[in-house]
């Protein structure tokens, strides 16, 4: 059962990235002006430099997803390691 669990996090991880850097995104839209006050050295070109990578990160994800969602593109194999478990089965 972890496999399957693992299996389902690893296919909704970019989702869950998109989600996450959305989040970042929006939050650092609200704190930095306030950050830029605290902080003398802080320059809100850096601040863009920084949500940019961010994006094309976020863009990679959407890739990625997009990927594991077309059938075309992607393909699911379960491999097993045969123990003596699995072979009484069919003994």
């Amino acid at each position: 059962m972890a496999h399957t669990r693992q299996t389902v996090k690893m296919l909704t991880f970019p989702r869950y990235i998109d989600g996450v850097i959305g989040k970042v995104l929006k939050i650092t839209d609200m704190v930095t002006p306030t950050a830029i006050m605290i902080n003398g050295n802080l320059k809100e070109e850096d601040i863009e430099e920084a949500k940019c990578k961010l994006l094309g990160f976020q863009l990679k994800m959407f890739e990625l997803d997009e990927m594991f969602t077309d059938p075309d593109k992607f393909g699911f194999c379960v491999v097993t390691i045969p123990t003596d478990l699995a072979l009484s089965r069919w003994k």
